[in-house]
């Protein structure tokens, strides 16, 4: 017997400033008479179009939450609530939650219960489920009481149970051309594609993902930097030591072609585990290494 669909809810996420496929969404979400529209996070970044994207989601009314970006878009504005996009990312949650239809819905950029950087990542590079993942999460999901879970963060597509939890990240508008519409209670999840383009399950990290996950990273102490050798490039992290067993992390470089893949956060990751590790008091003049100690 099938359920009755009593509410429909839209879902986007990574927008990254760019407003014509977030058009296309709102508009397929209007065609197919959705009750709400929800935003996981990351509307800035990458694109250009960030006036008018928080435009569009404004004038939608669109739940949204916080996502890396947004959070570093604040971190680098001046007067916040000066303007209309600074207010409005300044007004923004970490995470939502709501219950709809008897179903306990959560919402949050990477995952709960508050994460901007640590996403779901489920998907190989052909956008497949690589098992040991879905395992791996399921078992970091244990004891999670939502019936549903909205991501975002890592730019792929996937609405899958994990243990007691359905979770859906609709993918990025932008990048992997995709919107979703979940209806409720029967927790149906479709996927529509955007920009008259073939949608992409997996993008950017996922583009080369087993490497990304299991690249190496070089710590290099006589250079007092940790490097890292992707596609014949080199990325680094520097790091000066200070006085009182202090360290103070620098600078963070990523080539551009390899940029958005998360080689930086990798790099930055490794260089705090090893610095608290060592007991270091740890400074960061680095602005990107400095997010991560917030």
């Amino acid at each position: 017997m099938s359920v009755e669909v009593t509410t429909r809810i839209g879902l986007v996420s990574d927008i990254h400033a760019t407003a014509a496929p977030l058009r296309e969404a709102l508009s397929i979400f209007m065609q197919q008479g959705v009750d709400g529209v929800l935003c996981a996070g990351d509307t800035a970044g990458y694109g250009n179009e960030l006036d008018e994207t928080v435009a569009l989601l404004m004038k939608s009314d669109c739940r949204a939450i916080l996502g890396n970006h947004d959070v570093w878009h604040l971190g680098d504005a001046v007067d916040v609530g000066e303007n209309r996009v600074d207010t409005f990312f300044s007004q923004l949650p970490s995470m939502l939650e709501l219950n709809l239809e008897g179903i306990k819905l959560y919402m949050v950029h990477a995952s709960p219960p508050h994460s901007y950087m640590d996403g779901i990542t489920l998907l190989d590079e052909h956008g497949l489920v690589v098992p040991e993942r879905k395992q791996e999460w399921t078992e970091r999901l244990a004891g999670f009481d939502s019936d549903l879970l909205v991501v975002g963060h890592t730019h792929q597509v996937f609405a899958e149970h994990l243990g007691d939890t359905l979770v859906v990240n609709p993918g990025s508008t932008k990048f992997n051309h995709t919107c979703a519409i979940l209806d409720l209670p029967a927790m149906e999840c479709r996927v529509f594609p955007l920009s008259n383009k073939t949608p992409l399950r997996t993008w950017n990290w996922g583009v080369n993902a087993s490497a990304i996950l299991s690249m190496n990273i070089d710590h290099q102490p006589e250079q007092f930097c940790f490097v890292s050798a992707v596609d014949n490039q080199q990325a680094r992290l520097e790091y000066e030591l200070m006085p009182r067993h202090g360290i103070n992390f620098t600078h963070t470089f990523v080539p551009e072609s390899l940029r958005g893949r998360g080689i930086a956060e990798k790099l930055v990751r490794t260089g705090l585990a090893w610095a608290r590790q060592q007991g270091f008091e740890i400074e960061a003049g680095c602005w990107y290494v400095r997010r991560f100690l917030r």
